[in-house]
């Protein structure tokens, strides 16, 4: 892809910023602020399959028309991060892009609210940066109703249409997979996120959290809107963004006003964590989003420092459990293999899935976990899912010594067991919170996780996951 060098890292030493998730007893430090020269705002962000990070942009002026980028910064994790600009959209004065999501495969989708029904749109860029014409009108969809927010699952592009109405379309062909959510004026959704695993959507709207439950993406049909937690802004802001943190389970709110992060789980218990820290680092956050270390968040900041320049402030989870600490075991993090792929600027190049190990060939294992997860919730059954990788010396031993063991198949009975190849999906890996492997987890037919053994664990450790 041709890309231009576009931004410098610039490091700030400045004030440090904590915030915590008591009921996970999780802490996040501050440890420096990304730069964005004036006089482009970052606003909404994801991660791409080989862990770069994607932001869109908003034109702060008062007045006048700009081109605005989509910034890809690669190698988030790294000390100079390099900075790119993929596509460029053309805005009015305090406009800007309303959504982004990164598919599997690297292609990302942007959308506008442009304040007007006709106007607004949806767009997919290859990742070449230019348009899909094979999606709705040569790369673009107008629906007809202004567009909040989009996140991408599968082969599902998911979105809401002012005001409350939930749409999921088909990501290559834009094409509806079932009708359109009834409009809720009560729901002012701006950003939406979806947990793969338990297909719960959840919305943001002054402050407060949504969620869509009781359907699926195939059968969107029988999703119902309700609200989570109470509005804590009298009118919604544009900017606002939710994040699902797949580690705790739950959605993330980033509040600008009192900057402060609100932790909402599936039953919608609300935990403040304050961003505290100097006015000249913290003005407006807007959107969150997780690396593929499982430990890095990056906090978008869409209002200028005293400096003039907007930034991307990145933390640190500090409360890190040891099954996560890949230091003396690189093979075994997912941002080390991720990194042996075939990377492009915005995506990686899957290679071919690999066949089940002959000593495991026992287990009916169900090599696609989407369909596993709906096998589960069709039979009611109880899934293991084995996240594994060929480079991980850890998951070669599993898979000759222990997985094919009589206990730990008689302690499979009754479950969907899947198989999963994290470099056949790392965006997916990315989304379940597998950032180790060999990585097993339980889920309920419903999708919620239970519990994980992951890295170096033993045998008896596996069973008693299994069989608790």
């Amino acid at each position: 892809m041709s890309v231009r060098n576009f931004l410098s890292l610039v490091a700030l030493s400045a004030a440090t910023l904590f915030f915590t998730q008591p009921a996970q007893a999780q802490e996040w430090k501050y440890t420096r602020t990304i730069s964005i020269p004036p006089p482009y705002a970052p606003v909404f962000a994801d991660t791409t399959p080989s862990g770069d990070v994607v932001v869109t942009t908003f034109n702060n002026r008062a007045e006048g028309e700009t081109d605005l980028p989509v910034i890809l910064i690669h190698q988030p994790l790294s000390a100079n991060p390099g900075f790119y600009v993929v596509c460029r959209n053309r805005f009015p004065a305090m406009r800007g892009y309303s959504g982004l999501a990164v598919g599997n495969d690297g292609t990302f989708y942007v959308s506008a609210d442009t304040g007007d029904n006709a106007s607004s749109w949806i767009r997919k860029f290859k990742q070449n940066g230019q348009l899909d014409p094979a999606f709705g009108n040569n790369g673009e969809v107008r629906p007809g109703l202004r567009v909040l927010g989009l996140d991408v699952v599968g082969d599902k592009l998911i979105t809401t249409f002012a005001f409350g109405r939930l749409a999921v379309m088909d990501r290559n062909t834009a094409r509806l997979t079932g009708p359109v959510q009834g409009t809720n004026e009560t729901a002012l959704i701006r950003d939406v996120i979806v947990n793969p695993a338990t297909q719960m959507i959840y919305g943001v709207a002054k402050g407060a959290a949504w969620v869509w439950t009781g359907g699926t993406l195939d059968n969107p049909g029988s999703y119902q809107l309700r609200r989570l937690s109470q509005d804590i802004m009298p009118e919604p802001r544009a900017g606002e963004g939710i994040f699902f943190d797949p580690v705790t389970g739950s959605a993330v709110i980033p509040f600008a006003k009192t900057k402060t992060l609100l932790t909402i789980n599936a039953a919608g218990a609300v935990t403040p964590s304050a961003i505290t820290g100097t006015t000249e680092d913290v003005r407006s956050i807007a959107d969150a989003v997780l690396l593929t270390d499982g430990k890095t968040m990056f906090i978008t900041d869409s209002t200028a420092a005293n400096n003039g320049r907007c930034g991307i402030h990145v933390m640190a989870r500090q409360s890190v459990d040891a099954a996560m600490d890949t230091s003396s075991a690189p093979d075994e993090s997912l941002t080390s293999i991720a990194a042996v792929t075939t990377a492009t600027a915005v995506g990686v190049t899957a290679p071919p899935p690999t066949a089940t190990p002959t000593a495991m060939a026992a287990i009916p294992w169900v090599r696609d976990v989407r369909a596993g997860f709906a096998k589960a919730r069709a039979e009611n059954k109880p899934i293991m899912l084995y996240a594994r990788s060929e480079k991980s010396d850890r998951c070669a031993t599993l898979e000759q010594s222990v997985l094919p063991s009589a206990d730990v198949a008689a302690a499979l009975a009754g479950y969907v067991p899947i198989y999963f190849d994290v470099l056949s999906d790392t965006k997916l890996s990315q989304e379940l919170g597998i950032f180790r492997v060999p990585n097993i987890a339980v889920y309920t037919p419903g999708g919620e996780r239970k519990g994980v053994v992951q890295g170096r664990f033993e045998k008896q450790d596996l069973l008693n996951l299994l069989t608790k």
